[in-house]
């Protein structure tokens, strides 16, 4: 019985850990994300595919996780006006 209201109380404490954890990283986002003065907080969730199909999903995805700087490569987003740039090095900042 002790063992399994021990076990509990880990769950019970890992479980608030995770909560106050959770809680500090969106903080430190809202924080960093004010203080870069982007006006809009764009994401790839919600961008609209359809309106450019060429542009390359899997990349913009791999983009996002931002592989490249673990790499110590550089990210160059090139393309034609309204190809969907900007939104796109937003998104990744964000």
């Amino acid at each position: 019985m002790w063992a399994k209201l021990h076990e509990q109380a880990w769950r019970y404490f890992a479980a608030m850990l995770q909560c106050e954890l959770d809680r500090q990283r969106a903080r430190l986002t809202k924080r960093r994300f004010k203080r870069s003065g982007l006006d809009e907080r764009p994401s790839l969730a919600n961008f609209v595919w359809r309106f450019n199909p060429k542009l390359p999903r899997s990349a913009c995805f791999e983009l996002q996780a931002l592989k490249f700087i673990g790499e110590r490569a550089i990210a160059l987003i090139i393309g034609k006006p309204g190809a969907g740039k900007s939104h796109l090095a937003k998104a990744v900042a964000y």
